[in-house]
């Protein structure tokens, strides 16, 4: 648990959804099914462009963080947005997101220009089976890894040297979709840790555990 800035169990069946931690970063949810069966416990759903979990503006402005969640989805047809923070016109922040095209997780850094940086995890996601999905961002190592299944993605980590204060802005998170709001994800999301910190791969593989996942015990 050392450096877990937030952890939502999603296992709410209504109203708002908790932080587990002492930090008490609790989402406002518009439009997801609560109290769904998940992986471990509930989980939410979404089937609509708007739905989407909301946060406050303070306290994700680190520039060395890990997130991790579980997903199911068979859905093809949209962009499936999973964490953003981003700051618009120009765009400057993070997302990531299940594309529509390859059924893949994707990460982007944008940068305020047409020269945003992508990190896409090469594996299918859309089967309709629990995935669990990790992503790593270090600041002061240039460097962003993605896991899928407790594997690292094909070619990763990367490097990346986007000025940090593309993405350390102090706009809302959003869990599952955007400050747009028009791209909701359709499918179920459980389990979703952020830290302000790299996780080691084997910290990955304690997460995954064999497919059966972990919760947060405060």
């Amino acid at each position: 648990t050392s450096g877990l800035v937030a952890y939502w169990k999603l296992d709410e069946t209504s109203g708002t959804v908790y932080d587990s931690t002492a930090n008490n970063y609790d989402l406002t949810n518009t439009g997801f099914s609560l109290g769904q069966t998940g992986l471990i416990g509930n989980c939410i759903v979404g089937d609509d462009p708007a739905d989407r979990l909301v946060g406050g503006t303070t306290g994700f402005e680190f520039t060395t963080m890990s997130f991790s969640c579980w997903v199911k989805t068979t859905d093809t047809a949209h962009g499936k947005n999973l964490y953003t923070k981003l700051y618009y016109t120009p765009d400057r922040g993070i997302r990531s997101y299940i594309a529509s095209s390859t059924s893949a997780f994707v990460v982007v850094i944008y940068d305020g220009s047409t020269s945003n940086t992508l990190y896409e995890s090469q594996v299918s996601l859309t089967d309709g089976d629990w995935h669990h999905i990790v992503w790593t961002l270090s600041a002061a190592d240039n460097e962003m890894e993605l896991y899928v299944d407790g594997s690292p993605s094909p070619n990763s980590p990367w490097s990346t040297t986007i000025d940090p204060s593309y993405y350390a802005n102090n706009t809302p998170i959003y869990i599952g979709n955007s400050i747009y709001e028009d791209d909701g994800f359709y499918g179920s999301i459980d389990e979703f840790g952020v830290w302000d910190r790299v996780l080691t791969s084997t910290e990955v593989t304690q997460l995954y555990n064999s497919g059966n996942g972990i919760t947060y015990n405060p």
